[in-house]
């Protein structure tokens, strides 16, 4: 059984032990409370708490003005139009999250190369700047896999589609290296622990600059680029109609419908995202549903339960982005509301497969409306009414109902989901049995989380 934990090195008011059974893949709802349950099956004081909401926050994207929006020149790489390999075809088939594949960059795919490519500038601030611009044909979206030796101390990182200066985003030498010394510390001293995954650029032309101090030698810059993760899919895949689904919901469950439908679910889905994740293979990525939940003191710390089989390990963790509010625009519209997304990766605090259970700490504020949802340790009850809010397949939000008929013991191993017999036992399994209003019946995943220290 692969279990991690790690301390994120928080100060904590209540330390316990805890194992619990958060829903996984939806936000799970009973009573009027409407609040996501998690069940205990040890001696704990069983506590419920209720959801809170997020302020308004000063954004923290970087905006260019005047003539810092002009883009400094530099060298192009080209990778050509992307065109899936036999192997990736089946993948896309098999697993309908799949969105994007890491391509390989031969033009900077060691120190020699980049630095021949990296033709340094003096930048109005008296400092050095050099870019280097990528092409991936057809892709929606582009991150550069930074394979990262040096990178001085108040050197500054930004990317944006070529061109475009004005939508650059910036991060810190501090910041990055920083992350990658989490995933170092957890263990992964690969070259994909080294590796920092650049934010997310809606485009298929990716600019890299670089922006070093004054007095910095750009000589102390020393990295590769080895891969590009081309995106394939748009986040603005949404059902057609209730029951029906195309573009990254082809794959969706029937019973699914629009989020926006039921009022129930006005105030929960606001803690429910789609997770952008970076699949355990390192070759491709995937969407996940992941859920922002409250700690036990209201404290609005960042903390978000997802899948295992989602995210697994630090590494998969710092490369994650989060996608808040991706909706339709109403209900049943078929058009997508454009996500809120950050971008900075999180921190993995606990994880383990029997269970399919994550329990992360984002490195970013959720925006400003999102909803941290309650909890409870008190178990649910047979025949309770449930509705659940996901994103199938990467899509757009939506919700089922149903009633709990008990739980099943489950395992994971891809994309399936293996289960023993039914148990009236709310506290016996690792999934809810869910039967939906035309007495259809099927497991949703939960999650077995160890909390060695309570979140307060």
């Amino acid at each position: 059984m692969k279990k991690q934990h790690f301390d994120d090195g928080m100060s904590r008011n209540q330390v316990a032990t805890a194992v619990g059974m958060f829903l996984i893949g939806v936000s799970f709802l009973a009573g009027a409370n409407a609040q996501s349950l998690v069940n205990s099956d040890e001696a704990v004081e069983q506590i419920t708490t209720t959801s809170v909401v997020q302020d308004a926050k000063v954004s923290d994207t970087v905006a260019f003005k005047g003539e810092d929006s002009t883009e400094v020149d530099g060298e192009a790489v080209d990778l050509q139009d992307w065109t899936p390999t036999t192997e990736q075809q089946l993948a896309i088939q098999n697993e309908s999250d799949i969105y994007a594949f890491n391509r390989e960059s031969i033009d900077t795919n060691s120190r020699d190369k980049i630095k021949k490519k990296l033709k340094w500038k003096k930048s109005k601030n008296g400092g050095e700047i050099a870019t280097i611009k990528i092409k991936s044909g057809g892709a929606t979206s582009l991150r550069v896999g930074m394979v990262i030796d040096t990178l001085p101390a108040g050197a500054l990182v930004r990317t944006y589609p070529t061109g475009k200066r004005s939508q650059a985003q910036q991060n810190y030498a501090q910041q990055i290296l920083g992350t990658l010394e989490v995933n170092k510390a957890a263990g992964d001293l690969t070259e994909a622990g080294s590796t920092w995954w650049t934010p997310s650029v809606d485009s298929d032309k990716v600019t890299l600059e670089i922006e070093l101090p004054k007095g910095i030698d750009s000589g102390d810059v020393s990295f590769k680029i080895g891969k590009i993760a081309h995106a394939f899919k748009s986040v603005s895949s949404v059902v057609s109609d209730e029951g029906t689904a195309y573009g990254a919901n082809a794959n969706a469950v029937t019973c699914n419908l629009d989020a926006n439908f039921s009022t129930a679910t006005s105030n929960i889905k606001k803690s429910v995202v789609a997770l952008q994740t970076l699949n355990s293979s390192g070759v491709s990525w995937r969407y996940c549903t992941a859920n922002l939940i409250t700690d036990v003191g209201g404290n609005k710390v960042p903390y978000i339960v997802t899948a295992n089989h989602c995210v697994s390990d630090q590494t998969q963790a710092t490369a994650t982005e989060v996608l808040w509010f991706y909706n339709q625009t109403y209900c049943n519209s078929k058009v997508a509301a454009t996500p809120t997304i950050t971008k900075n990766g999180a921190r993995l605090l606990y994880t383990q497969n029997a269970g399919d259970g994550t329990l992360l700490r984002l490195n970013d504020d959720p925006p400003s409306g999102a909803v941290y949802a309650g909890w409870t340790t008190v178990p649910p009850s047979v025949n309770s009414t449930v509705v659940g809010v996901h994103h199938p397949s990467g899509a757009v939000q939506e919700y089922f109902q149903g009633t709990l008929a008990g739980t099943r013991t489950c395992s994971v191993s891809g994309a399936s989901n293996n289960c023993d017999t039914l148990s009236t036992s709310m506290t016996a399994g690792t999934s809810f049995q869910v039967t939906d209003p035309m007495g259809r019946g099927f497991s949703v995943v939960v999650a077995a989380l160890v909390f060695t220290t309570i979140i307060n």
